[in-house]
């Protein structure tokens, strides 16, 4: 997985690419899987599933890992961007 476009945005279409995510900035972060699941109170089976992309993971859980990496994630929807769009007009 490349993390290299312009303004560092990924498309997270499934919980594979969710996981292919986590796992690219825990390894960039040097963290074992070991130590990223201690630290974030988490098993390492749950992390080696999230990593492998497994559909059923815990969304709360799976949120708190990407926030222990230092992941932003945003929503980004047609009626987000057309209530952007408004309040940016109104400018």
């Amino acid at each position: 997985m490349s993390l290299t476009n312009p303004i560092n945005l990924i498309n997270l279409i499934n919980a594979k690419s969710f996981g292919e995510l986590i796992k690219t900035i825990r390894k960039e972060s040097n963290l074992t899987q070991e130590q990223l699941a201690a630290a974030s109170g988490v098993g390492v089976r749950f992390l080696r599933e999230l990593e492998q992309g497994k559909p059923s993971c815990q969304l709360e859980k799976a949120l708190h890992i990407a926030r222990m990496l230092g992941i932003k994630l945003e929503a980004q929807s047609p009626a987000i961007l057309k209530i952007n769009n408004k309040n940016n007009n109104k400018k």
